[in-house]
């Protein structure tokens, strides 16, 4: 049986197989509660006792109508921009307040006369030196987003940006490049008018990052590079109505709830590997989706695992512990068989299909209302991100070391092979004994997955290489296999890996820093005392010493000044 919905522009289906009968209890258990008409009405109990995070982060639900009403203010406001010559936008920021900007620089084709969106979420010098030369100051404007105003990289990040800036065309001219995005109060709100910021956005500070897409983080940037942002919010605004409706069975019903019960029940009851399949020109909406639904549900040792798919295949074994969620573009032939196949299979499968790039409106508000209602299904807090805190106070206390001693702290690795330098707790001591440990955790129990972070610098070749590892992996041991940047994924995924239930097996994966990058200490100086280098390793080692302290399965791998050729042993060696 298939539960379908044409209540907005969007098309929603689900096939949950023999699960049907049970979901669909409990949506009728949540319909008799009233939890459509308590979640509008601000009700915090809907998730749990304590209002802390919960009353103050449901912003996002007026979010669509909000903006709606600020269209006209900030399309105005892109046109001043645009017509000062600027060629380049940058927006600097971390989850949410990056993630969103992605998708709409892949989704939305370039219009001519708008400039190019550039964004940068990492502290990997090379990244950053990379875009910093193709920038022109006088034809670029940065935009600084951060919700808190303290984000470490992105207020580094600011530094090194804002200085290139005055030395290149002066100070007086540098402020007007230069646009901030944060919560009122914040010392970022200070900083923006001492250095004269062309204009400061005070957002919601009732929306948390990873909900933020459809505010100021998300909405502004798009509309300077050229995105129609009215029919976004359109088709966002079209989803919110529909998620106001308190019926969640028969014809017309709450399909954004009813789909968010589904993953929560799902997730209830052991299948919580969620296997996400795209359109080509929506593949960076799962980035999105992955932060979202990962930090919103891996806590309290339960979690929902977004897990990216490059399609369905039907002669692959996936696990009872996986569902399917299809995100397709309607003249995707090819997607539709491979749907097809799914529900075939009889593995549990959510699709929704969209007929152009303006209803990813509907898309976000779509997702977000289902998270959320996911979570008081599971019985968790959607709002909060109780172990994001604890890598960013071991790598600030690296840093702190750091500054202090003049060198990193070291650590010693357990043994060499082929110029990979591995550090574990295990004793492993050779190739062959990290081989045999991943084949033996990986079959230890159900529910098992591998996590690659990957500390290198993003690019085609890396990529291709990743998923090379990646696709052997998956196929040697029949588990799901993720990977992640950081330290972007310490602001979406990382909160997952130490607050769902253990189940993950990590492989952190660095590779040598060859020309480093200062950090400047303020936008008054130069001068440094750390570089986006040492940061970047303290970070990747926080998060390893993190993960250790909350016992999960951890190896570090150190690659030499070849990162591919790296990636390559190490595919050769598992």
């Amino acid at each position: 049986m298939s539960n379908q919905s044409k209540n907005t522009g969007v098309f929603y289906s689900e096939n949950l197989g023999s699960w049907e009968r049970k979901v669909a209890e409990k949506r009728a258990a949540l319909e008799r509660d009233g939890i459509i008409k308590r979640i509008w009405d601000i009700d915090h109990k809907v998730w749990k006792n304590d209002p802390n995070e919960i009353s103050n982060r449901l912003g996002w639900l007026k979010s669509p109508s909000l903006m709606s009403s600020e269209t006209g203010d900030i399309a105005r406001f892109a046109k001043e921009v645009i017509k000062d010559g600027i060629e380049y936008v940058v927006v600097l920021g971390m989850g949410g307040s990056s993630l969103s900007c992605e998708v709409f620089k892949s989704v939305f084709v370039k219009r001519p006369g708008f400039p190019e969106l550039y964004v940068l979420d990492t502290t990997n010098p090379a990244q950053i030196r990379n875009l910093s030369n193709k920038l022109e100051p006088d034809k670029t404007v940065v935009i600084v987003s951060t919700k808190s105003g303290t984000t470490v990289e992105t207020m580094s990040l600011l530094k090194y940006f804002y200085r290139k800036f005055v030395n290149e065309i002066g100070e007086n001219l540098t402020g007007k490049h230069f646009i901030s995005i944060t919560d009122p109060g914040t010392s970022l709100v200070s900083l923006s008018g001492e250095l004269h910021f062309r204009e400061v956005f005070l957002n919601d500070p009732e929306i948390g990052g990873r909900f933020s897409v459809l505010s100021f983080f998300g909405i502004v940037p798009a509309a300077i590079a050229g995105v129609e942002i009215d029919k976004v919010l359109l088709s966002a605004l079209d989803t919110a109505k529909i998620s106001t409706i308190e019926s969640l069975s028969g014809k017309n019903i709450n399909t954004p709830a009813a789909m968010g019960i589904a993953m929560g029940e799902l997730a209830n009851n052991g299948i919580n590997k969620m296997r996400i399949v795209t359109s080509e020109k929506l593949n960076s909406f799962s980035l999105w989706l992955e932060q979202l639904v990962a930090e919103s549900t891996g806590k309290e040792g339960k979690s929902i695992l977004p897990v990216y798919e490059d399609g369905f295949d039907k002669d692959s074994e996936y696990g009872k512990d996986s569902y399917f969620v299809f995100l397709s573009m309607a003249d995707d032939e090819e997607m539709k068989s491979q749907i097809k196949n799914a529900k075939n299979s009889g593995v549990p499968v959510m699709e929704m299909v969209i007929k152009d790039q303006y209803e990813t409106g509907d898309l976000f508000f779509r997702w977000e209302f289902a998270v959320s209602v996911a979570g008081a299904v599971m019985g968790i807090n959607p709002f909060d991100q109780p172990n994001v805190e604890e890598s960013k106070k071991r790598a600030k206390k690296l840093v702190e070391d750091y500054k202090t001693r003049g060198t990193l702290e070291r650590y010693d690795y357990d043994f060499t092979y082929n110029g990979i330098d591995f550090y574990d707790s295990y004793e492993l001591g050779s190739v062959d004994e990290f081989e045999k440990w991943i084949a033996e955790k990986s079959e230890q129990y159900e529910g098992r997955y591998i996590c690659f972070q990957l500390y290198l610098e993003p690019s085609d070749i890396i990529n291709e290489a990743v998923n090379s590892v990646v696709a052997k992996l998956r196929n040697k041991y029949m588990i799901p296999v993720v990977a992640g940047f950081g330290p972007r994924y310490l602001h979406s995924s990382g909160q997952l890996h130490k607050g769902d239930a253990g189940k993950g097996i990590f492989l952190q994966i660095c590779s040598e820093i060859k020309d480093d990058v200062p950090i400047p200490d303020s936008t008054e100086t130069d001068s440094s005392s750390l570089t986006f280098g040492i940061l970047n390793t303290a970070q990747a080692i926080g998060d390893y010493l993190a993960l250790r302290d909350k016992q999960r399965d951890v190896v570090r791998l150190q690659l030499g000044s070849d990162a591919v050729a790296g990636l390559m042993v190490i595919a050769d060696n598992i």
